[in-house]
């Protein structure tokens, strides 16, 4: 299963080679819509003044979060999966993503989101993929492998400077009180993860061996885009 903000039309865009060699191999591929993505999504707006955000913002007022409720959604359609006669319910793997490039490691001139006029465009990260990878995996056992592309390193690098290029429809209040993502990743064991071009609170390339410094493990696979084996290799070989 493979999931982004964008929806199935972009991860399809985007990826159409990985997912037809992953076809090829004969791995079912399913792109669920989460609600406020795809073809659910309000509005094409991700700014402060969206629809999405905006639901965000009551969804927080309420006490409840919108990565929780797509959360909902994604173990949902694995539970559907899941009694679906062609699939192998034991051979699940979360495939999170984010189709936003990352931002230079150093701005002329940093703006909030929603007041960009400097000389250089500010892009905000999109993490929603690699959270609900995450996160489906901790709920639902019979995920064995998650890969990760361009998701958020951690919520700690959202307060570490100033400015922060991370949307409100990703906000967890309180989880700085229990954990961090290195620590829900490490309760992953022993089942495959791979981590590959996370960012930070800017959406900036991030060092990825520091954060999650004493949370490795021979399951755990760190490593910049472009190395071997490619994402599709490394999950035909851990599913």
């Amino acid at each position: 299963m493979a999931v982004s903000e964008g929806g199935k039309e972009r991860f399809l865009w985007h990826h159409s080679g990985e997912i037809e060699n992953l076809l090829k191999a004969g791995v079912s591929v399913c792109l669920p819509d989460v609600r406020g993505t795809g073809e659910t999504s309000p509005d094409f707006g991700r700014g402060p003044d969206s629809e999405e955000i905006t639901l965000a913002a009551t969804g927080l007022m309420l006490g409840n979060t919108l990565l929780g409720a797509r959360l909902k959604d994604l173990r949902s359609v694995i539970a559907w999966l899941e009694g679906r006669p062609e699939i192998a319910p034991q051979r699940i793997g979360l495939w999170g993503d984010s189709h936003v490039p990352v931002n230079p490691s150093r701005f002329l001139l940093d703006e909030l989101p929603g007041w960009q006029v400097g000389p250089e465009i500010e892009n905000q990260a999109e993490p929603l993929g690699g959270l609900l990878a995450l996160l489906g995996a901790l709920y639902e056992k019979n995920v064995r492998a998650v890969a990760i592309r361009r998701g958020l390193i951690s919520y700690l690098s959202i307060l570490s400077e100033r400015f922060a290029y991370v949307p409100l429809d990703t906000v967890v209040p309180g989880i700085l009180e229990v954990g961090d993502l290195a620590d829900l990743a490490a309760t992953l064991s022993p089942r495959a993860l791979l981590l590959e071009d996370l960012v930070d609170g800017r959406n900036r390339l991030a060092s990825v061996h520091e954060a999650y410094r004493g949370k490795l493990s021979e399951d755990l696979t760190i490593r910049n885009a472009g190395e071997k084996p490619n994402l599709v290799e490394w999950l035909l070989a851990h599913l």
